[in-house]
């Protein structure tokens, strides 16, 4: 009898602890519920101030901009920039005494830096670079219309040519790394093998208003003569596009390009 008794007492004591966890986890969820509905109403309050506020600004800038036709949000800044540039002239040859000027540039100081740039005395830069685009020119012509210049391609002034954009360009590839890291767009072109047609088609559909005017790089991957009728033709037009676009046309070696 005192067995049975302790395991009724035992029984009803779970049972009420049971129905004690009931009843505070219901009160968690009651509270629960209330946070969530509290925190929501805070959230719709924050909302509704921070839009009348916006429309208080708004209802003020608008009265603010009535005179003057038009409503900024906030006011311009003035950064007061006065340019200045330092020239320097020469006043004693001999003794080589130099003075120099301060003045104001003004809102024209790209043009006038322009200005003193065209007015330097560089006599062998502007050879080299006359020299450079009568080359070009004459290889451009050629490529525009091969059948019309088969005297030029026939005659000693085409192979000087050829020896001086080897040698112009020379310096060109030697400063160059060996890997070439190059941002996109970047045109990429495989073997051409003396084939001036397939320039020519790139040239009709790639670079219609020229490489100069056409956005991105240009990568040739080797291998310009042999096996086609145009190696001379090819190799000119390729050489004298790197020696205008240097930092635009790049031209890699291929397994036709090596000494073996």
């Amino acid at each position: 009898k005192h067995r049975r008794s302790l395991a009724i007492s035992n029984s009803s004591n779970e049972a009420r602890s049971q129905s004690i966890i009931r009843e505070r986890d219901a009160q968690i969820a009651s509270l629960q519920m209330k946070i969530n509905s509290l925190t929501n109403k805070l959230v719709t309050l924050n909302r509704q101030f921070k839009a009348s506020k916006r429309q208080h600004h708004e209802l003020q800038g608008g009265h603010s901009a009535q005179g003057q036709g038009q409503y900024e949000s906030t006011p311009k800044r003035k950064h007061r920039l006065s340019p200045y540039g330092n020239v320097v002239h020469e006043t004693n040859v001999k003794n080589r005494t130099l003075t120099h000027e301060r003045s104001r540039m003004g809102r024209n100081a790209s043009i006038a830096t322009a200005a003193e740039l065209s007015s330097l005395d560089c006599p062998k830069a502007e050879s080299r670079h006359s020299t450079n685009q009568a080359i070009v020119m004459r290889i451009l012509e050629m490529f525009k219309d091969p059948s019309s210049h088969i005297q030029y391609l026939r005659s000693r002034e085409f192979a000087n040519d050829l020896l001086k954009l080897n040698s112009k360009i020379r310096s060109i590839f030697e400063s160059e790394p060996r890997v070439a890291f190059l941002q996109s767009p970047v045109y990429v072109f495989g073997d051409i093998h003396g084939n001036l047609e397939d320039l020519h088609f790139f040239s009709d559909n790639i670079w219609r208003l020229g490489m100069s005017l056409t956005a991105g790089n240009f990568v040739f991957l080797g291998d310009y003569v042999d096996r086609g009728m145009s190696c001379l033709e090819v190799i000119a037009y390729l050489f004298a596009m790197k020696l205008l676009l240097p930092h635009k046309v790049f031209l890699l070696r291929g397994n036709h390009e090596t000494r073996d």
